[in-house]
């Protein structure tokens, strides 16, 4: 099987059979019941539209914005990020397990998810089966599709001994152009598996242009179409565009033509790209172990622009383009991602907004006479530039002082100094220490913010 995947879901309707039975309690006529139903699932349909938040203090979009959790090692910070911002999305599409292919079969990794928080966040939940290049065919593959059927039961099954009652199935797999077909044929034998959980698929927007396509996207509940992805870069220097908002917009239009339900999947993330000294690519990594690169590497941090999102989000939320059903982000942001937005970012952009960086310094008196001096970022985006903090003070000798984190101590005298940065980055929420002085006496210090 060979899959490219990113994620996607569509929840199921209310059922109108207690819809029916209440009815005919109060003797409706028969022939009123389907109208009755029908209108049923449209007021349900549009209320989950509608909501992005159960939390009031949360602004709604009448398109769902919904994120992914793509970690495969639940820590503490990927927890507390669930229990302090979870509850903000409309939902949440959970990797629970992966697959690559090796010369001796599959090698699965399976996430341990953790299905109590999960339920406390009162949040829909997808769970997605990542399934990596593959270079076979699907009909002669039959072990390796037996091992995909139990793993995608195996996790189904867990989902239910935990009771975690799911808002769809969803497969992320690299699949070839040339294999849709096959795809297709692997996934109808899969779909009576699912039982009532809606099956979706993520798609690229190159399989849009398959007369494949549209039969695949029917043989599910809706798409994921994933409009972020790095291209291998030439050189250090060329440009790197994760998203470029005018090809997703053209693959968004497409889609809509095709009359089949989907979401479309917008980069948070970023990579780090290597080259060693002659030029030549070496490779690229994301969140994870750092990698061993050889001495002399040229490395560069490709990331994903927010300013360039913002457009996106508010043409699409204002007037939501035919058959476009929500927004999945990926991912969602933890504090102790380094090349993922910030919470803050995130926020921001889904609102439509511009994220800026708001820069202030604060003090704290550590020992007598000695002040610490921090510089943090309040703003809701990265800020990379140079800061100055101008310290100034009465009725004091300056006795001691020193410079920290990048900072050198300029321009000194009897009542005042600079710490200065020629280039400093602060994420937002970020707090850093910039130096420390002692005075001869006990006194308030009064600082300047400088940023160019």
């Amino acid at each position: 099987m060979n899959w490219t995947c990113r994620p996607g879901c569509r929840p199921i309707a209310p059922s109108s059979t207690a819809l029916g039975k209440h009815s005919i309690a109060y003797g409706v006529r028969p022939g009123i019941l389907g109208l009755i139903a029908l209108l049923g699932f449209a007021v349900a349909w549009r209320f989950f539209q509608s909501q992005s938040s159960g939390d009031p203090g949360v602004r709604t979009s009448p398109l769902p914005q919904q994120a992914y959790v793509w970690q495969r090692d639940w820590t503490a910070s990927v927890q507390d990020a669930l229990i302090d911002h979870g509850p903000k999305m409309a939902g949440l599409v959970v990797l629970g397990a992966e697959v690559a292919w090796k010369r001796d079969g599959p090698r699965v990794i399976r996430v341990p998810i953790d299905h109590a928080l999960l339920r406390k966040l009162d949040r829909p939940i997808g769970l997605c089966l990542r399934i990596g290049g593959y270079s076979g065919t699907f009909a002669t593959n039959k072990a390796g599709a037996a091992v995909l059927d139990d793993l995608v039961q195996g996790m189904l099954s867990q989902a239910v001994s935990n009771r975690l009652d799911l808002a769809e199935f969803q497969i992320d797999f690299d699949c070839a152009e040339n294999r849709l077909e096959g795809y297709r044929r692997w996934l109808e034998q899969l779909r009576p598996r699912l039982g009532r959980t809606p099956l979706t698929i993520t798609a690229l927007p190159a399989w849009l242009k398959r007369r494949e396509f549209q039969s695949l996207a029917r043989a599910t509940e809706g798409y994921v179409l994933q409009v972020h992805s790095l291209e291998r870069p030439r050189t250090i220097s060329a440009p790197f565009i994760l998203c470029d908002p005018d090809a997703a917009r053209r693959a968004v239009a497409t889609a809509s033509r095709l009359g089949v339900p989907f979401r479309v999947a917008l980069p948070t993330y970023g990579y780090l790209v290597a080259f060693d000294v002659r030029g030549n690519f070496l490779g690229l990594s994301a969140e994870g172990p750092k990698s061993a690169w050889p001495e002399g590497a040229q490395l560069r941090v490709v990331s994903t622009d927010p300013a360039s999102i913002v457009g996106l989000v508010r043409d699409w939320t204002s007037r939501p383009p035919s058959g476009l059903t929500g927004i999945l982000w990926y991912r969602f942001p933890t504090a102790r991602d380094e090349r993922n937005w910030r919470w803050p970012t995130l926020e921001t952009v889904m609102n439509g907004e511009f994220p800026t960086p708001v820069l202030r310094w604060e003090t704290r008196r550590s020992k007598p006479n000695v002040t610490e001096v921090f510089v943090c970022n309040d703003g809701a985006a990265n800020y990379l530039g140079p800061v100055t903090a101008k310290l100034s003070w009465k009725g004091a000798q300056l006795e001691a002082r020193d410079a920290l984190a990048g900072f050198e101590s300029v321009g000194e005298s009897a009542d005042t100094l600079n710490l200065r940065s020629g280039l400093v980055q602060l994420r937002p929420g970020e707090r850093r220490v910039a130096g420390w002085l002692r005075l001869t006496e006990e006194r308030e210090v009064q600082i300047e913010l400088e940023t160019e």
